[in-house]
């Protein structure tokens, strides 16, 4: 996780002129820092306190966009993803999620830039070794259609 933390915080020193964010340990945050800002969350509800309070609060807001078909899930993959939502507890604000079920997965994140666009992204390796990065440029506004992924090979960039 600091991996992904030290990372984010170089991205955003690049898009913002050296502009600093501030970076607070997840017991830190309060309920009026959740309403007032855009927060960045990294690891998963197990992990991040934060992540966990609001997932129990607001159990719909922050359920992943998964597709039928889009996003193969089997036992063997390995998978990270980076997620925007806008905030249950402020609609003016947004989370970003950056995670892993498996937190030794973060690494797969290790090239992650959330300041050249937002979109969902997910990152899966398979048994044999094999990555992929699924991008969801947009969620659709009907929840019953699927957006197919745009698949980027491992050798290329996203732009």
């Amino acid at each position: 996780m600091d991996a992904a933390i030290t990372n984010l915080g170089i991205q955003y020193r690049d898009q913002f002129y050296n502009a600093e964010f501030i970076i607070k340990k997840d017991t830190e945050i309060t309920d009026e820092d959740a309403e007032k800002y855009s927060l960045v969350l990294v690891g998963n509800a197990e992990s991040n306190t934060v992540w966990a309070r609001l997932a129990a609060k607001y159990p719909d807001s922050l359920t992943p966009y998964n597709p039928p078909g889009a996003v193969p899930l089997l036992a063997s993959n390995r998978e990270a993803f980076a997620e925007v939502f806008k905030s249950p507890v402020n609609k003016s604000n947004y989370l970003l999620l950056i995670g892993a079920d498996e937190l030794s997965d973060m690494a797969l994140l290790e090239n992650f830039d959330p300041c050249q666009s937002w979109f969902d992204c997910y990152v899966l390796v398979n048994a044999w070794g094999g990555q992929k990065e699924l991008i969801f440029s947009q969620r659709p506004l009907d929840k019953n259609k699927s957006q197919v992924p745009k698949q980027i090979p491992n050798n290329q960039t996203s732009k």
